[in-house]
C-alpha cells in the first residue's frame, strides 16, 4: 500500500513538472498558456533615393516626410531614406514580414 502511494506521487510530480515546462512552448487555450511573448513595434515604410520602398522598425518618434538614416547591415554606416508611412503599435504576429529581418532606423536627420 505504501509503495503504491509513493509511486503515484512520483508519477504525478513528473507529469506536473513536464506540463510546467510545456506551458512555455505550447498553447493551452483552456489552461491560459502561451506560445511566445510577442511585442508591439512602430513600423515605417520608407523610400530610398532610387525609389525602392521597404519597411523598417522605428525606435524613434518620426513623422511622414522625415529623412532618417537606416542601417544597411552591421558593417556599413547606413543610408538616407524618406518616411512615407508610419504604422504604430503593430503586433509582431500581424505583420507579414518577421520583425527580426527588418532594418532599423538609427538616426533622424
Amino acid at each position: 500500500m505504501m509503495f503504491e502511494n509513493k509511486f503515484k506521487f512520483v508519477v504525478t510530480y513528473k507529469i506536473l513538472s513536464y506540463n510546467k515546462l510545456r506551458e512555455k512552448v505550447m498553447i493551452h487555450s483552456t489552461a491560459g498558456g502561451e506560445l511566445k511573448n510577442y511585442g508591439y513595434y512602430d513600423i515605417a515604410k520608407v523610400e530610398d533615393s532610387l525609389g525602392k520602398t521597404f519597411f523598417v522598425v522605428s525606435p524613434f518618434e518620426v513623422k511622414v516626410g522625415d529623412y532618417v538614416l537606416v542601417a544597411k547591415d552591421i558593417f556599413e554606416e547606413g543610408m538616407k531614406v524618406r518616411v512615407l508611412r508610419i504604422d504604430k503599435k503593430v503586433h509582431e504576429q500581424n505583420f507579414p514580414i518577421p520583425i527580426k529581418r527588418l532594418k532599423k532606423i538609427i538616426e533622424i536627420l
